[in-house]
């Protein structure tokens, strides 16, 4: 994949607006309320581009370091800054409140956020920027994704991808129901530093594989008119009902594969 596809551009947009309107606290509609699932949106989206853009890049291990440092060169300055405005932000908040700055934060924490480790359950709760644990898990499960496609090819690297996606999918079940007894508090697949990371790898994979099919007639026939139309109006009355049908929040991954699929043509 060459050139940006429009779509996948204008749908990364409406997931970051959904997340935005999903954390501010106002009365809104059921699709704002869901607006949570957007970031699984993002994890696709992430798995499908990186994997066409680079999967049949990788193929020996010396084509590992460029494409860390691909990556590592849009996702960490990004993060530093981050960082080190939440932090500003925390001392300002600290001074206006008891006249005295907190300066940094422990320094466990602060070198958990330098090496964007604090979203693998490291911690008791969030520590850092409150939407970092996204970037930094996503940054290792690129490491994983190349990992792969050095490792294995053709059939062999579908079948790790296929195994990966739907053990995290797991995991992630098993988090939100036993942990967070999400089938009564409700916000199923709502993980973040504690096993978000799990939740990355299910959405990252998921959307590997549909880059490993996206020539398929399937695959195809889902960016057709009418077909589009179909995906496309699935895709809003679910985020409506995610919330009220507990457990259909789980389905988000798969829900956002055929989301894509449909408008990867551009």
């Amino acid at each position: 994949m060459n050139r940006p596809i429009k779509s996948l551009e204008g749908m990364r947009g409406l997931a970051a607006l959904l997340v935005v309107l999903y954390h501010a606290k106002v009365s809104r509609p059921p699709i704002f309320d869901n607006g949570y699932l957007a970031v699984d949106l993002f994890f696709v989206l992430s798995g499908f581009v990186i994997c066409a853009t680079y999967g049949s890049r990788l193929q020996r291990i010396p084509d590992l370091p460029a494409c860390v440092a691909r990556r590592l060169g849009r996702l960490w300055p990004v993060h530093l800054v981050g960082l080190m405005l939440y932090i500003a932000n925390w001392n300002l908040v600290a001074w206006i409140l008891s006249a005295h700055p907190v300066g940094l934060p422990p320094l466990s924490e602060f070198v958990a956020n330098l090496t964007m480790v604090h979203g693998f359950n490291l911690f008791d709760r969030l520590v850092g920027d409150f939407s970092s644990w996204s970037s930094a898990d996503e940054f290792y499960v690129y490491l994983m994704f190349a990992a792969i496609c050095i490792l294995a090819r053709g059939r062999h690297r579908v079948a790790i991808l296929a195994v990966c996606a739907l053990s995290a999918w797991a995991i992630c079940v098993w988090a939100s129901t036993v942990q967070d007894d999400c089938l009564h508090r409700g916000r199923c697949l709502e993980l973040t530093f504690r096993f978000g990371w799990a939740r990355c790898v299910a959405g990252f994979f998921l959307g590997a594989l549909l880059a490993e099919y996206r020539d398929t007639h399937i695959v195809r026939a889902l960016s057709r008119g009418h077909a589009q139309l179909v995906v496309a109006a699935a895709a809003l009355v679910y985020m409506n009902l995610a919330g009220s049908l507990r457990g259909l929040a789980f389905a988000a991954p798969v829900v956002f594969v055929f989301l894509i699929a449909a408008v990867a043509s551009d």
